[in-house]
């Protein structure tokens, strides 16, 4: 989600509170967020349906002084269980439902399969060869792997000219350390080599240079 809102931002489309002021003065108009992409994907009513329930009005009950039901309310969201959704499509649809379930099924996994923990060697001993960060530990396609984003974080937009995201593979850069490291590395361990000696890993797309405190 957070990459969906980075995009929108770098492509300058204007957020809903930009796109609409009159009905939305009371909400950040600087940008995409996360929590506004989240709830454009978990709306139903991009399915032609009107949705009602959703959220909830409460006023206090003010017994002790004698005025029940008076005062502000308090505003909050429903369960989705208790949603009352049209059985017949009340406007043009925008995705199927097909597609909106799928996106569901989608950011409904918050973490890996079975919430097993990943183990990454490397990590606090590589830095990235072009803009000198240390490399952060990231899993994909069932291996460990180490990216660098160069500074760019959340949904913040590019900055002109920013190289793209460096991915490097574990297994290769333990290959590729172990050979650079011989012969004083003998049969150690690569990771505590290189922290117990004070070494770093500096890489890039096309070479890893050992550099030493």
């Amino acid at each position: 989600m957070a990459g969906i809102a980075r995009e929108l931002n770098e492509h300058r489309v204007p957020c809903p509170s930009a796109y609409d002021r009159a009905r939305n003065r009371h909400r950040n108009a600087s940008g995409w967020e996360v929590t506004t992409v989240a709830a454009i994907l978990a709306n139903p009513r991009y399915t032609g349906h009107q949705i009602w329930n959703r959220h909830h009005s409460r006023y206090p009950d003010h017994t002790a002084i004698g005025v029940p039901g008076t005062g502000s309310p308090a505003h909050g969201p429903n369960r989705r269980c208790d949603w009352v959704i049209s059985d017949r499509p009340a406007h043009p649809a925008l995705v199927t439902e097909k597609e909106f379930i799928a996106a569901q099924s989608v950011s409904a996994l918050p973490r890996p399969g079975g919430g097993q923990r990943h183990h990454y060697q490397l990590v606090g001993v590589l830095r990235c060869g072009i803009c000198r960060r240390r490399m952060i530990s990231h899993w994909a396609h069932d291996r460990a792997w180490y990216r660098c984003r160069h500074g760019l974080s959340g949904t913040a937009a590019a900055e002109p000219g920013r190289p793209r995201t460096l991915y490097l593979r574990e297994d290769r850069l333990l290959r590729d350390i172990t050979a650079a490291l011989r012969p004083e590395l003998a049969n150690g361990d690569v990771a505590d080599y290189l922290r117990s000696h004070h070494v770093d890993a500096v890489c890039t797309r096309e070479s890893m240079t050992i550099e030493r405190d």
